[in-house]
């Protein structure tokens, strides 16, 4: 039996041993697996929603997160997502909406020489019926157009200086932009409310939770950037 007597622990270490394999057990249990799908405001993935994730993802081998976006508004009831970063309050519905930040916009144009007199836009959709309305309350009918849907075009756009747009602050302050305009020519502010709806039959769900928690801080740490000129 020598070779059995040598072949067990010395107590202290069986303890140890045992104690590790708990604490594997225990996170385990309470790491955060599965699938959550969000829908996000363009602009906001790169610079808000990825390094947000990333300490989460991190922490998290078992969470797959799933990010897209688009002109249109995502149905959550059909479940198209299972949350969304939104520009417009959902008429009804079993939702819930948190209210994160407001996006404040100008018109700017490149950094250098002459006003451009092409307008830098959107493409004629109903679903980007206020972005096209302050474009529009600037262009005089000259010069023509430039309509192409992603702002990150758009901001490439109006700094080779192939025409004026109106775009976020943060955005173009990060690109080197000139303002000129902050308010529309009647006066009013060119703003939206940041919105994240989350269906109600999820917002139990620790996955979509922790997902949710990580963008909403994120982008509430940063309100002031992306309000101001």
């Amino acid at each position: 039996l020598a070779d059995e007597g040598a072949a067990l622990l010395p107590r202290a270490e069986a303890v140890e041993l045992a104690a590790q394999q708990m604490r594997r057990e225990a996170e385990a249990q309470v790491a955060i697996r599965g699938l959550v799908r969000l829908a996000s405001i363009e602009s906001l993935i790169s610079p808000f929603v990825v390094p947000a994730l990333a300490p989460l993802l991190a922490a998290n081998p078992g969470l797959d997160v799933e990010i897209s976006f688009s002109p249109m508004t995502v149905n959550l009831h059909r479940h198209d997502a299972d949350l969304a970063l939104r520009m417009v309050e959902p008429e009804s519905g079993n939702l819930t909406v948190r209210r994160l930040a407001v996006m404040g916009f100008g018109l700017y144009g490149p950094a250098n020489g002459a006003r451009p007199v092409r307008q830098v836009s959107w493409p004629d959709l109903a679903s980007l019926g206020t972005p096209l309305s302050w474009s529009r309350a600037f262009w005089a009918g000259e010069g023509g157009r430039f309509a192409v849907n992603t702002l990150e075009a758009q901001v490439t756009a109006v700094a080779a200086g192939l025409g004026i747009g109106v775009l976020p602050h943060f955005l173009a302050r990060r690109a080197g932009l000139r303002l000129l305009a902050e308010t529309l020519p009647q006066g009013g502010r060119m703003e939206r409310p940041v919105l994240l709806a989350i269906h109600a039959d999820l917002a139990a769900s620790r996955r979509v939770r922790a997902v949710a928690d990580a963008i909403a801080a994120a982008i509430t740490a940063q309100r002031r950037t992306l309000e101001q000129a």
